[in-house]
């Protein structure tokens, strides 16, 4: 693997882990007073200092990395991670704790009024259980991926197979959402073992070695078309670095967007197979269609062409 690849799937934990530490910082605002007792402080205090933990170890390995163009060194995000860390935990150490709150608000209220909704660990069970059989599922589609990349296939089916397990990875995405929004100790194992990450991971790779399968098939002329040479000149890989867009989007705009011998369909594939990281994370839940082209180019063209977004603008995404 190469010192860039290493460094995206590092970017990747490092981006999962700063969203679960807002997310944490998120519930504990929206949490009543009275859900605040000593426990219920003093276990997410433990669950941020062990997500800083895997923070600090992944930042280790990354320093020892040789890619100071990647996004993750431009934008200095390990210091945007801090200081959601260090916003979370002050939250959290300067929140009143529930003592007599609880019983005060009890005499107050009418036996029969509902009760502040409180997670139910029985419910938080069996959404991890749904996810890891979402998991199980995912992981049985980059092995037939693993498979059929070890013979020679027609690019439709390798279309096929990029769309599959993009999908499934859309669904994952969704219920870990769900699972972040509701958890409330982040003691389960799919925590501590970074489940999540790992499979994530899996996925990246699946994803790279199926685009590496379609350009190469991409540079075969169709037979449909007979007349249709694809440019020989090579596009390329835009992996979210505000300096390379001029030269991806100049290099794309003349070479596959303006190409009228090309379907929408041809051109999202293209664009798909060519960006890496954060805008291959953009778009990755849209499938390959006509309409869908259009939608995708916009998304990045949005992102990478606001002047006014800059790296100082930026902070961990929620």
């Amino acid at each position: 693997m190469s010192s860039m690849e290493e460094m995206n799937n590092f970017s990747i934990q490092q981006e999962s882990l700063g969203k679960q530490l807002a997310q944490i910082l998120t519930n504990a605002k929206k949490d009543s007073t009275s859900r605040k007792t000593e426990g219920y402080i003093s276990s997410r205090l433990a669950s941020i200092e062990d997500i800083w933990k895997n923070v600090n170890k992944n930042h280790a390995k990354i320093r020892t990395l040789d890619v100071p163009q990647h996004s993750y060194i431009q934008m200095n995000y390990y210091s945007q991670i801090q200081l959601k860390y260090e916003e979370a935990k002050k939250y959290l150490q300067d929140c009143p704790k529930a003592t007599t709150l609880i019983t005060n608000e009890a005499s107050d209220e009418d036996a029969n009024q509902p009760h502040v909704a409180t997670a139910d660990p029985n419910n938080d069970d069996m959404q991890i259980k749904r996810q890891r059989h979402r998991m199980q599922e995912l992981d049985q589609i980059v092995q037939l991926i693993d498979k059929e990349l070890l013979e020679t296939k027609p690019r439709k089916r390798y279309e096929l197979l990029l769309e599959r397990i993009s999908y499934q990875w859309s669904s994952i995405q969704a219920l870990h959402e769900e699972i972040m929004i509701h958890e409330t100790s982040f003691q389960s194992d799919y925590f501590g073992d970074d489940e999540y990450q790992k499979i994530g991971q899996q996925f990246e790779n699946a994803v790279t070695n199926l685009s590496s399968k379609i350009d190469a098939a991409s540079s075969i002329p169709d037979t449909v078309k007979p007349n249709l040479k694809l440019p020989a000149i090579s596009i390329p890989f835009f992996d979210g670095n505000y300096e390379h867009w001029p030269t991806f989007n100049g290099t794309f705009l003349k070479l596959i967007h303006s190409n009228i011998f090309l379907s929408k369909v041809e051109k999202m594939q293209y664009l798909k197979s060519h960006v890496r990281g954060e805008p291959n994370r953009m778009i990755q839940h849209l499938q390959i269609t006509d309409v869908n082209y259009d939608a995708a180019w916009e998304l990045l063209k949005k992102r990478y062409e606001n002047s006014g977004y800059t790296s100082n603008t930026r902070g961990v995404h929620n």
